[in-house]
């Protein structure tokens, strides 16, 4: 694994794209996990603690430099996210984790004016507001219940929205300290740390196919996709890599519709069909 060189924005929307269509396995691999969220937490951050950690090692890459105090508290705050990312997936359905949790472009777009003084055009309000209307049409005929596992998963979800915005303008704002490698050791040293005890102590010990899953998820989505993400983030401002990654939303829901038989609608068509047109317009935008 190395660091990417200086790429073009096109590259940069490209890498970003990969990352969330390649994003929306989460739900189908922690569907058919039976071990403890908390499990498998540790598991998705220690797999790329390891990955990365030995990269920079073999490339003798010092990770403490200038902010790395700021890396650590976004670690801690990723600790939050990445259990109630499970939370959610475990307590409510696919469609309804990932269209609630994608509510974070909002935030991402508030925080990094907020933060990272970015500059947020009329356009990309205009698209961003598109794209939000696309995630109405596909909740549309959907029953929002307030039953107690809906109700937890759906909390869960929108709590994890938050905290994903937060540590991802924060990342941002470090991005000409910290590369791609380097940023993914620190998003997920604190949750390793945190979350490993209770791995180590679990029972009934993981089965092989919980292992199996779980650490095609820590390198898919830990190391790949966040690879990706952060490669293309690091040359395209974070209210414009949080409006392409609503493809996210499309990749989730059809392979809920192929593995768990989630129906997709006629709304939910129509509303994928809006924020893939926002992605495009985005994309050609200037």
């Amino acid at each position: 694994m190395q660091d990417m060189n200086p790429i073009d924005q096109k590259h940069a929307f490209s890498l970003v794209v990969f990352a969330a269509l390649i994003s929306g396995i989460s739900g189908i691999l922690i569907k058919f996990m039976s071990i403890p969220t908390t499990s498998m937490a540790a598991v998705r951050s220690g797999t790329p603690v390891l990955v990365t950690g030995v990269y920079l090692v073999f490339v003798g890459r010092s990770i403490i430099k200038e902010g790395y105090q700021t890396m650590l508290g976004a670690s801690v705050i990723n600790t939050a996210r990445m259990f109630l990312f499970f939370t959610a997936y475990i307590y409510t359905s696919i469609g309804n984790a990932v269209i609630v949790m994608y509510t974070w472009p909002i935030f991402a777009t508030i925080l990094s004016a907020l933060i990272l003084k970015e500059v947020i055009t009329r356009n990309q309000v205009l698209l961003l507001i598109l794209s939000f209307i696309g995630i109405l049409v596909v909740y549309a005929d959907k029953k929002f219940s307030l039953a107690d596992r809906d109700f937890i998963g759906i909390s869960a979800a929108l709590g994890c929205a938050f905290c994903y915005a937060l540590t991802i303008v924060i990342f941002k704002s470090k991005s000409k300290h910290y590369g791609p490698a380097e940023t993914i050791f620190y998003q997920n040293l604190i949750p390793a740390l945190l979350f490993l005890p209770f791995l180590l102590s679990s029972r009934p010990w993981p089965s092989n196919l919980d292992w199996a899953l779980s650490l095609t998820h820590g390198v898919a989505i830990g190391v790949i996709m966040f690879l990706a993400f952060f490669s293309g983030l690091r040359h395209l401002n974070a209210s414009r890599a949080s409006m392409i990654t609503y493809l996210e939303i499309i990749s989730a829901m059809l392979l809920g519709y192929i593995f768990l038989g989630e129906t997709l609608t006629t709304t939910t068509i129509i509303g994928g069909g809006i924020i893939i047109f926002a992605t495009v317009v985005m994309r050609l935008s200037k």
